[in-house]
């Protein structure tokens, strides 16, 4: 209520000093000038309070988790909520991956060597922790031969390692057994 008196206070005597001014003033042209000045006077006094009470809005809900231990404990309750959802969302993230290659993986062996496989895999941590690479074990699961032929199991591991090398980058010590299925020995 002190704001809004002291607004229409400075109001009434910037009015004052317009019609004050605005009687002394020789020309019709001083005149006009003079009303813009105290318009843009007018315009002042008026938005002064406003930002003011904006601006020490603004200050005090800066604040306001400072003051209280309750709010500063949820503070740090959002904080770690957020770091464990980063977290899951960069494990799922990295399941999905895992899941994609392994699809892949299916599909080039199934076009290259005519088996229906299921592949497995795990990813694991390099050194650089915001990055994984295909872990050091990879188990191919022979399901059948597209044509029903039987194949020697040391040559199909070769040949499905050396897919897997040039086609993902999977290391050579990488250890790829396969498994299931009907084989020559």
């Amino acid at each position: 209520m002190q704001a809004l008196s002291e607004l229409v206070r400075n109001i009434i005597l910037i009015i004052f000093l317009t019609t004050f001014l605005d009687l002394i003033m020789p020309s019709n042209t001083m005149q006009r000038f003079v009303k813009v000045v105290m318009g843009l006077f007018i315009l002042i006094a008026i938005l002064l309070p406003i930002f003011n009470l904006i601006n020490k809005e603004q200050n005090l809900a800066a604040f306001v988790w400072q003051q209280d231990e309750h709010s500063a404990l949820q503070f740090n309750s959002i904080l770690e909520q957020g770091e464990y959802l980063e977290k899951a969302n960069h494990d799922l993230a990295w399941e999905n991956y895992r899941q994609k290659i392994e699809k892949q993986m299916e599909t080039v062996v199934k076009e290259l060597h005519g088996l229906d496989v299921t592949i497995n895999t795990k990813l694991v941590p390099t050194a650089n922790e915001n990055f994984q690479e295909l872990g050091q074990e990879i188990i191919v699961t022979v399901n059948s031969a597209n044509n029903g032929e039987k194949r020697e199991r040391g040559l199909l591991q070769t040949q499905v390692k050396t897919t897997l090398f040039q086609y993902f980058g999977v290391k050579e010590t990488t250890q790829i057994e396969i498994v299931g299925g009907e084989f020559d020995e």
